[in-house]
């Protein structure tokens, strides 16, 4: 799936610590009046060290933990009105899932024109603690396992503090 969201970092000497969240851009099926949608998102807390700046580039490893969920909506019938499914629930269920996740990755950052900051960032998520999917907080006998993890390559495009740009000279 694709994310889309945003983070930041701040530096002190060559340690980086921040924040990051997406959003997953949710994906439709539909057949025969029966529709699924999968959707979620997942957020980590991040600590760095840069390792290496050659020539204007800074590279550095990353470690983050968080966590994450994913929704999976099924609707036996995508015209079916507030009433009938008030009538009968069954005519829609969401499951959940969701759990801890922990990744580890290399990120490369470059400033350019003072103050645009691109970043290339690849890595590996490790999900903890998940389990099926569930309805509220009961497990569903035979649901699928599903998890956000895996590996990952990340492109940003940001700012950087003028301190920074100063600094390395552009």
């Amino acid at each position: 799936m694709v994310g889309i969201g945003g983070g930041g970092m701040g530096r002190i000497q060559r340690w980086l610590i921040g924040g990051e969240g997406y959003g997953l851009v949710e994906q439709k099926a539909a057949a025969m009046g029966k529709e699924a949608r999968l959707s979620g998102g997942y957020g980590f807390f991040t600590l760095g060290y840069t390792v290496a700046e050659p020539a204007g580039v800074s590279l550095a490893l990353l470690g983050g933990i968080g966590g994450g969920s994913l929704g999976l909506s099924l609707v036996r019938d995508s015209t079916m009105g507030f009433g009938e499914l008030l009538a009968n629930p069954a005519g829609a269920v969401e499951l959940r899932t969701g759990g801890w996740l922990l990744q580890a990755g290399v990120v490369a950052e470059a400033v350019f024109a003072r103050g645009l900051l691109l970043t290339v960032r690849a890595g590996w998520i490790l999900p903890l603690g998940w389990s099926g999917f569930e309805i509220g907080d009961r497990a569903v006998a035979g649901a699928p396992k599903a998890t956000l993890g895996g590996a990952y390559v990340r492109v940003g495009i940001g700012g950087s503090s003028p301190r920074r740009w100063m600094r390395d000279g552009d």
